[in-house]
């Protein structure tokens, strides 16, 4: 899915295609991510980032988190998390 934001924004459904983006991400910002996000210690590989990409778009979670891959004018910007989603009524 991709939702564009604005003329510069757009969110993607996170995909195993973006792996090797994600995982440098971390790497190059890993002393400031690490404060923030305790999985980063422990992402060594892109084979990690892969394994939680996998989980995600595989989880059988009643309640599935919603990620997305931000791009700003077609470059990777980050992720963003949506937590406790309200299918049936379509809403966080």
């Amino acid at each position: 899915m991709k939702i564009k934001v604005n003329q510069v924004l757009e969110l993607r459904t996170v995909s195993l295609s973006s792996a090797q983006i994600i995982f440098d991400s971390i790497i190059q910002s890993r002393q400031h991510l690490i404060k923030w996000l305790p999985f980063v210690s422990g992402t060594k590989t892109v084979n990690d980032t892969r394994k939680f990409i996998k989980s995600v778009l595989q989880s059988t979670n009643q309640k599935p988190d919603e990620i997305f891959e931000i791009w700003k004018e077609k470059e990777f910007a980050g992720l963003i998390s949506f937590k406790e989603i309200d299918q049936a009524n379509r809403k966080l």
